[in-house]
């Protein structure tokens, strides 16, 4: 990897404070779209098909999928953040939620475990885990998390 001799002075560089009063990151999912989502859900559902066996193909989202390569293109040339609002979770189970989030995330590539028991999509909750043994993970525990990036290429909560 080359070692940058020069400032970067792009749109990924930023501090918090730059968006004090800027809600430009913000996506807020419109009742289209929305809409697209339910459908999706039902077809997936409808083909019996669970989390992990279906990709983008199989989630249709005709008007949102063009939003989302928007929103792609902003992650990876952009600020490289961004939060996506408006699921009216109270409306799905967690069964659901997970399909849907699935599905979504179908769009931004190939989700790849969380863990080494391969869960794909793991749920923040404090199971009383020691994070400090090897098989600790934070997300299963209370502790205090240190500074860290996840090595990937995006991460989504």
């Amino acid at each position: 990897m080359a070692m940058l001799k020069r400032p970067v002075k792009d749109r990924s560089v930023w501090y918090g404070t730059d968006f004090t009063d800027d809600d430009s990151w913000i996506e807020t999912l419109n009742n289209k779209e929305l809409a697209e989502i339910g459908s999706a859900l039902a077809a997936v559902e409808t083909k019996g098909l669970g989390l992990g066996e279906f990709s983008r193909e199989d989630f249709l989202l005709p008007t949102l999928g063009r939003r989302l390569e928007k929103i792609i293109e902003e992650l990876e040339e952009g600020r490289g953040f961004v939060l996506l609002r408006g699921l009216p979770v109270e409306k799905y189970s967690l069964d659901q939620m997970r399909l849907i989030y699935w599905g979504i995330g179908s769009y931004f590539g190939r989700a790849v475990a969380q863990n080494n028991q391969g869960d794909i999509i793991a749920n923040v909750k404090n199971l009383g885990v020691d994070y400090s043994k090897p098989e600790g993970r934070g997300y299963t525990s209370n502790a205090n998390l240190r500074f860290h990036n996840d090595g990937t290429d995006v991460v989504a909560l």
